[in-house]
């Protein structure tokens, strides 16, 4: 090398470490950037009801939330008094329910805004299960820096976690089972293990779709952590993979499989004693016993729904309006080319990318119809797309190792460019992600109605019509426990199932357990039921248990008094 080529050579990696210097301090300073303006998202009308997309399982979290601040004793046999006596139809154990009841008493802060703070919580918590699970799989620091920025860019954390859901609860809780499994394997520790067992227990009986999915992440880790550290020299020395560390690497690995085993154990246990107890209630037997086959077909859904192009379709439309933001002439499809298109060029082991997106496509492949359904599911398993990104942006921002005698000037060069083009991705991602939530989903936290002015128009008429202590049918909204829920009153919403007719034989058996002291005090008719259809129906059955005209006129619809007399409930 000429003097020439060696000042010329020292010059470039000059500039290197100069570059990697600004990149550290701009790393810094957008990920404040970043944190303060996913902070104005996420707290984002704290302030309003819980009436926007999804208010049906919003309310219906939040109404058991309520009852829990009445009664502090309560936990495993928590009430959601939506679908008459017995009160009881638990579907998970209410880690999240609890923490925001106490949340509540400790601060003050009114229900709805408490459940909305407990959630951003647990989303800015998954931060830290992220980081040991990326570091533990070798992922650079840039890799966690670019997965913490998109996380906090998406539209999709950044809506569903201002909401009265578990979902970023059950999110934490996978992610620490995940992280701790993997850590167990990477240091063969008996004791990251057990964390990881304990962070099962939590969330498979917290959430079990989201545990599901994340099963299916630590069960891949595992093999493909064994598969890298074992698997070659078992093959050509089995009996050198049963001595020394290798012996402990087996050992710990079969204990983090027989962790998960344990855990699907332990929640097939909740969902039979849940089961068991739901079963008392009329209206909940029919539609969410967890083994019956109504909610197989809910949850997985049927082979003619996989099949068919629509169910793709939507769910194709899910993931560009949350997961996948678009970018400026290129749309939602950006995300998605870049990160394959970076796979071919990132440099080091691609298989753990490779994984997350597995991960991520099994959720609507397994449960397609929750996915269908639902958008805030998405949740579970569009952390593992983002996490697949950010691992491929962090070794592309990494400054590779030059071999002994390569040309260090040319590996500079290489890499300026390539960082600088990894960086305006990850730049349009996250302004793209943050445009997405202010064009889709502010005018929908924006449009919702105030407290005060959802008290004039519903709750005042409402607690002045049904007197404490007596119960609320509503009629025209499925069980959707919102109005309930605002009303402060236990009842009945009435289901809407093809297999339920209105009026039918579960209804008048599920009124006439009410004691005389909670008997049926207001009829709320609204929906389909105020069409012509039902019309004729509705008015027998309202004469029938004596309501009295003329009704007070809500935005959810008619709500009719009932006149007390017990004789009138049987019809």
């Amino acid at each position: 090398m000429t003097a020439m080529e060696h000042k010329t050579g020292s010059c470039k990696m000059s500039s290197v470490r100069k570059f990697r210097l600004w990149l550290w301090a701009g790393a810094a300073l957008g990920l404040v950037l970043v944190v303060t303006a996913a902070f104005a998202c996420l707290t984002y009308g704290w302030d309003k009801p819980l009436l926007g997309p999804h208010a049906f399982r919003q309310t219906q979290t939040a109404i058991s939330s309520y009852y829990m601040v009445r009664h502090p004793e309560m936990f495993l046999r928590y009430i959601t008094p939506v679908l008459g006596k017995p009160w009881e139809i638990p579907m998970e154990v209410p880690y999240y329910q609890w923490l925001v009841a106490r949340w509540h008493t400790l601060t003050g802060m009114p229900l709805d805004a408490a459940g909305r703070f407990v959630s951003v919580f647990f989303l800015l918590a998954c931060l830290w299960p992220i980081t040991l699970l990326m570091r533990a799989l070798g992922t650079p620091w840039a890799g966690v820096w670019v997965s913490w920025c998109l996380i906090l860019s998406s539209p999709l954390y950044l809506f569903w976690s201002n909401a009265f859901l578990i979902e970023s609860t059950g999110l934490f809780l996978v992610l620490g089972m995940t992280a701790f499994l993997t850590r167990a394997l990477r240091h063969q520790s008996p004791w990251d293990a057990a964390v990881a067992f304990l962070f099962g227990l939590l969330a498979i009986t917290c959430k079990a779709t989201t545990w599901a999915i994340a099963a299916g992440a630590s069960l891949l880790l595992i093999f493909y952590l064994i598969g890298r550290e074992n698997l070659l020299s078992a093959v050509r020395n089995p009996l050198a993979s049963l001595r020394g560390p290798k012996l402990r690497l087996w050992m710990v690995a079969l204990l983090c499989a027989v962790s998960l085993a344990l855990c699907f154990i332990v929640g097939k246990m909740w969902l039979d004693f849940a089961d068991k107890i739901k079963s008392k209630n009329i209206f909940a037997r029919e539609l969410i016993i967890a083994n019956s086959e109504n909610q197989k077909r809910w949850n997985y859904g049927t082979l003619e729904q996989k099949l068919d192009p629509a169910t793709w379709q939507g769910i194709g439309r899910h993931i560009a309006s949350q997961l996948t933001p678009e970018a400026p002439l290129v749309g939602s499809i950006f995300l998605p080319a870049v990160l394959m298109i970076s796979l071919v060029f990132a440099r080091g082991r691609r298989l753990v990318p490779l994984i997350f997106l597995a991960v991520f496509a099994a959720g609507p492949l397994v449960f397609t119809n929750l996915y269908f359904e639902h958008s805030y599911y998405w949740m579970a398993n569009g952390v593992w797309l983002l996490l697949a990104a950010g691992d491929v942006a962090g070794r592309l921002l990494s400054f590779p190792k030059v071999p002994l005698g390569g040309d260090k000037k040319n590996v500079a060069s290489v890499w300026l460019a390539r960082s600088a083009v990894t960086l305006t991705v990850v730049l349009t991602l996250i302004l793209s992600g943050f445009a997405q939530w202010r064009r889709i989903y502010f005018p929908i936290l924006q449009n919702l109605p105030s407290q005060a002015s959802l008290a004039k128009a519903f709750i005042e008429p409402a607690q002045k019509t049904v007197l404490p202590g007596r119960t609320l049918l509503v009629l025209g909204h499925d069980w959707n426990p919102a109005i309930l829920y605002y009303a402060e009153r236990k009842g009945i919403a009435f289901p809407t199932a093809p297999w339920i007719p209105f009026p039918c034989r579960q209804l008048d058996e599920a009124l006439g357990r009410f004691e005389e002291a909670e008997e049926l005090g207001g009829v709320l008719v609204g929906g389909t039921f105020l069409n012509t259809e039902f019309r004729q129906a509705v008015e027998a059955f309202l004469a029938q248990i004596g309501a009295a005209p003329p009704p007070v006129q809500t935005p959810f619809g008619l709500l009719f008094r009932v006149q007390s007399g017990r004789d009138k409930t049987r019809f």
